[in-house]
Parts: C-alpha cells; sequence; structure tokens
C-alpha cells in the first residue's frame, strides 16, 4: 500500500495538470472560433450594406454563378417555374464558330475586349449590351443580337428579376460567352488570308507610242507623243489555304487579273484584258525547292492597230500552261551578296494572234526561260541582282511569215535604302535588257528587229498599304529586212511613268 501511494499522488497531481492544459486550449479555440464568426458577420453586414446602399452591386457582393451541371434537365417548359440555369445550359453548345461568323461588323477583337470587360463589371445590368448591339451586323445576315435573343429566351424574364437573380444570370451567360468568344478570336487569328486584292493606276507619258520612226504616214505607225492610262486590277484567291486536310506542301491559288487602258492620242490601241490564273505549287526538300504548274485563260479586247505597235505580244485570247521549278537558296559571301536561288520555266500558249497583213491565225507559242537571283544585304542597304535569259518558238500553221523567234536577255538590280527621317525604305530598280527577235519568212524576206530598254524607277511607300514609283524608260528600235527595196529603220521611244498601287485587302 505504500507502494502504491506515491504513484497515486503523481497520477492525480500530473492528471491535473493534462486537464488544464486541455482546458486552456479549447478555450483558446473557442475564443478564436468566436473571433471568426464576428468577422464573418462583420463582413456578411458590410456586404449587405453595400448592397442596400448601392442601385447597383459591384463585383465584391456577386453571387457564385450557378452549377450548371447540377441542373434538372427534365424540367417541363411550360410549368410555373422556370429554369434560368437549364435554358442557358442548353444556349452554350449553339456558341460555336458558325454561330459567330459574321456576327460582328467592326471587329471580333473589339467585341472580345466589349465582353470582357463586362464579364468583370456587372453593369450594364442586360443580357445584351447596347456596346454589343453597336458592333454587331444588321440582321440582313443572319447574324444579329436578335438572334442571341431568341437564342436565350430569357428577355422578358430577366426584366422581372430582382438585382441578385438578375446577377446569377449574368454570371452564367457573361462568362462562358467571352470563354466562347475568344476561342473563336483565337481560331480566326491563326487563320492565313485567302483573299488579296491590288489595284494598279499607270499614268505614262509616251513620246513614240508605236516605236516607229518619225515621218511615217501609216496612220498606225505615226510615231506621235501620246499618253496612256492604265488601270489594273490583281485579285489572289486561296481558297483551300485553311483547310486542314490539305497536306502543307500543296499550295492552291487563284489569280485574276482586270486591265483597262486608254490611249490618249492613238485610241486604235485602247484595250481592255481578262485573265484568269489557277495553280498548284508543290514544295519539295533537296536542291530544288518548289514546282509549280499553272494554267492561264486571258482575253484581250484590242483596236485594229500595228502588228508591231505594242510590247505586248496581240493576240485576241490565249490558253497557256506554264511549268515553275525552283532551287533552294544557298549561301553566298561576295562582297554584299549574301544568297543565290535559280529557277526555270517551260511555257507553251495557244492563242489568236492579230496581223494586220493576214488577219486572225491561231498560233503556238513555246518559251524557255532561266534566271538567277542574288540577295544583297550590307547595313542599311537591301536588294537584289535578277539575271535571266527567255527564249521564245511562235508558229502558225495558216500564216507561215507571221511565224517568230526572239531571245532576251534582262539584268534587274532592286535596291531598298532607309534614308533619313522616312520610315519606309527608298526603292530603287534598274533595268536593262535587249531583245532579238527574227521573222524568217516574212513578206519581202526575213525580217528582224532589235529591241534595247534602259529603265530606272524609284519609289516608296506612303502608308503600309498605299505605294508610289516614278520610272523613265527609254527604247532603242532597230529594224532590217533582207528586201533591198524596204531600207533599215530605226526609232527611239521614252516613256515616262507614274505609279501608284494600292493593297486594297
Amino acid at each position: 500500500m505504500r507502494f502504491f501511494r506515491p504513484i497515486g499522488a503523481n497520477f492525480m497531481r500530473h492528471g491535473l495538470s493534462v486537464l488544464i492544459l486541455i482546458s486552456t486550449v479549447c478555450g483558446m479555440a473557442f475564443a478564436e472560433e468566436q473571433k471568426h464568426f464576428q468577422r464573418m458577420s462583420d463582413k456578411e453586414q458590410a456586404r449587405q450594406f453595400r448592397l442596400i446602399s448601392d442601385n447597383v452591386p459591384t463585383l465584391e457582393v456577386l453571387i457564385p454563378r450557378p452549377d450548371l451541371g447540377n441542373v434538372d434537365k427534365t424540367h417541363p417548359r411550360g410549368s410555373g417555374h422556370y429554369s434560368v440555369a437549364q435554358r442557358l445550359e442548353s444556349l452554350l453548345p449553339k456558341l460555336d464558330r458558325k454561330f459567330f461568323s459574321g456576327t460582328f461588323k467592326k471587329s471580333y477583337a473589339k467585341a472580345y475586349e466589349v465582353a470582357l470587360e463586362e464579364e468583370h463589371n456587372v453593369l450594364p445590368m442586360q443580357l445584351i449590351s447596347d456596346q454589343m448591339r453597336e458592333l454587331a451586323r444588321p440582321s440582313l445576315w443572319g447574324r444579329s443580337v436578335e438572334t442571341w435573343e431568341r437564342l436565350l429566351d430569357l428577355d422578358k424574364r430577366f426584366r422581372k428579376m430582382d438585382a441578385l437573380e438578375q446577377q446569377k444570370v449574368l454570371f452564367a451567360w457573361r462568362e462562358p460567352f467571352r470563354e466562347k468568344l475568344q476561342e473563336y478570336v483565337s481560331y480566326r487569328s491563326s487563320l492565313k488570308p485567302w483573299l488579296s486584292a491590288t489595284l494598279i493606276s499607270n499614268t505614262a507619258s509616251d513620246s513614240n507610242v508605236n516605236r516607229t520612226p518619225d515621218g511615217v504616214n501609216d496612220p498606225y505607225k505615226s510615231g506621235q507623243r501620246g499618253g496612256s492610262q492604265t488601270f489594273v486590277l490583281s485579285i489572289n484567291v486561296k481558297p483551300l489555304i485553311n483547310y486542314k486536310k490539305l497536306p502543307k506542301d500543296i499550295k492552291w491559288s487563284n489569280a485574276i487579273t482586270l486591265v483597262k487602258q486608254n490611249q490618249f492620242v492613238h485610241q486604235e490601241n485602247d484595250l481592255g484584258t481578262a485573265g484568269i490564273e489557277p495553280k498548284v505549287t508543290k514544295t519539295l526538300q533537296g536542291p530544288i525547292s518548289s514546282v509549280s504548274l499553272a494554267y492561264k485563260y486571258n482575253h484581250l479586247l484590242l483596236k485594229p492597230g500595228s502588228f508591231n505597235s505594242r510590247d505586248v505580244s496581240s493576240f485576241a485570247h490565249s490558253h497557256r500552261l506554264k511549268l515553275d521549278v525552283g532551287s533552294r537558296p544557298y549561301a553566298l559571301d561576295w562582297g554584299v551578296i549574301r544568297q543565290g536561288k535559280g529557277s526555270v520555266f517551260l511555257s507553251q500558249e495557244w492563242k489568236t494572234p492579230f496581223d494586220p497583213a493576214t488577219g486572225s491565225q491561231d498560233g503556238t507559242d513555246t518559251k524557255l526561260g532561266l534566271s538567277h537571283k542574288m540577295k544583297l544585304s550590307k547595313g542599311s542597304l537591301k536588294g537584289a541582282i535578277d539575271v535571266a535569259l527567255e527564249l521564245s518558238d511562235f508558229e502558225t500553221a495558216a500564216s507561215p511569215s507571221s511565224d517568230s523567234q526572239y531571245w532576251k536577255l534582262t539584268l534587274k538590280n532592286d535596291l531598298k535604302y532607309k534614308w533619313g527621317f522616312w520610315k519606309h525604305p527608298i526603292e530603287f530598280n534598274e533595268k536593262l535588257e535587249m531583245r532579238t527577235k527574227n521573222w524568217d519568212q516574212r513578206t519581202g524576206g526575213a525580217f528582224e528587229e532589235q529591241l534595247y530598254t534602259v529603265a530606272l524607277k524609284v519609289g516608296t511607300r506612303v502608308s503600309p498599304k498605299l505605294k508610289t514609283s516614278l520610272e523613265a524608260k527609254q527604247n532603242w528600235r532597230e529594224t532590217s529586212q533582207d528586201n533591198p527595196a524596204v531600207a533599215d529603220s530605226s526609232a527611239q521611244q521614252t516613256q515616262i511613268t507614274f505609279n501608284l498601287t494600292w493593297k486594297i485587302k
């Protein structure tokens, strides 16, 4: 017994200490919990006070959005109680690319900014805000705010709700709408432009429109001064550029070209052309980087003029197949030359030419072209040098006198130089060209024409979409014929052209 007394005394003494410790901890926890509840109560009172004192609640008092996943999906539409969350949930799958396509008339990016702003601000208390209405297209295009409201089917009920119920609806509507719109904006930004268009205006002064000697009495070869106004509309359509299943190494484009030229003096040379050229290009690995095949149809409306009256071949209409092969760029280190690239093309064109001596005769023009381009780069100087050789053989079955061959050598130099305060580079384009053309069976004996051209063009961009340039071109034309009765002739031509190029899209 005496043995257990010290143990019992120690147990009572230590147990009492433990009990005191436990009660102290519990008391502190209870006091902390009371303070927590008091703070929560104070916050709730402050929130209620702000809710009552303000006409429209702020973001701090917004009620969490409803759990759309737990809404009863079998709720009957005819009953008096209407599930807003259920209606919004059924609407969300309809906010797809087809719905958003063409919805906003100004900018999808601007619409997204408005949606983001309204998501974080209850104001305005509208399902479809006035800002969104201003950005929407007219209902004529099938995408409008009326479409949204018909899908929502909530407008009348929304107006009858109190402020807290309206907040719930706005939470359930604005955030997923903004998310769906963001997905569509991201989708649009990932797309490549499928349409581009350029309008070109050329106003030219010409010292010798038909490149013929002075004093020739033929009204179509008068050698008179004149000028022309030319408009060129170039449109490039790439219908499958965003088609996901099309291999990335294959590209399909359609070039549409419309030209109208009015001569100031020689109105018999007025012309208009319309052409379309579908083209398929495949990129390759290895020394050859690309191969393209193009078909071109061109129709020319030409008044009866001289056979040798213009640079372009005179024809009524033509069909052309052209094969282009381009090499892969390779590095060079020759002074300012940094890169080289070659290309070759082979084309065959079936056309109806116009020759005053023989009338219209069908003909075939076969061409072979070789070119080599070298890129230039040094400091603020950028540019390229292009050397090209072109061979042509034109044959007609019914008019051998119209058969001709030519070879043409061209040297072009393009330079861009950043100068002074002007933010856009100044562009210099120089060209040297020599063409020798022969008609072996022409009436009166073999006929030869040599044409030499020197041209200089200076231009710059006025704006990112508008480019202007001024070009001076000088031609020398020498002709000779085997028949002694026909004297050799020479003529000069000076052209000054003011050019405006506007990128429409």
